[in-house]
């Protein structure tokens, strides 16, 4: 009977091995679901990680190019500006040389002007100085004819 009880109670601890070690496996099956799971939630926390910082990368790219557009709009606005400024001051410098080009006409003309007034004046000075020589020799001719005459007109008598 001892036999019997101890046969029962082998059986007995035999089911429950039985049950532990399925349990044990069904443990152990569950455990690598849980650890490849783990893998997978982990290759995909680095690729997330990656993209992130991908992402944050390309923000920070699109930042600088954004900075660096303004800075080019900037400079071709201020080189724009410029060019307007020498355009301008290039159309002031025309303007200002065909007003002393037009200045320097009108005084050339005076010039020329003066120069003919001044040939002109000389001219009538030296005519006038050439009248009263021809004035004077025909006051002394004059004088010459008449002291003749006196003489002629005295022998007569």
């Amino acid at each position: 009977a001892e036999c019997a009880i101890e046969g029962a109670q082998n059986k007995k601890d035999g089911a429950h091995t039985e049950k532990a070690e399925a349990q044990k496996k069904k443990n152990d099956k569950w455990a690598a679901k849980v650890e490849k799971q783990a893998k997978k939630d982990a290759v995909e926390s680095i690729r997330a990680e990656a993209q992130q910082k991908n992402h944050a990368k390309l923000e920070a790219q699109k930042k600088e190019d954004d900075e660096w557009a303004v800075k080019v709009e900037a400079q071709k606005t201020k080189d724009a500006a410029e060019a307007e400024a020498r355009k301008r001051k290039d159309v002031t410098a025309a303007a200002q040389k065909k007003k002393d080009d037009k200045w320097a006409v009108k005084v050339e003309r005076q010039s020329n002007k003066d120069a003919a007034e001044s040939a002109r004046a000389q001219m009538q000075m030296r005519n006038h100085v050439k009248a009263e020589v021809q004035k004077k020799e025909d006051d002394k001719w004059n004088t010459k004819v008449e002291a003749q005459k006196n003489k002629d007109a005295a022998e007569s008598a």
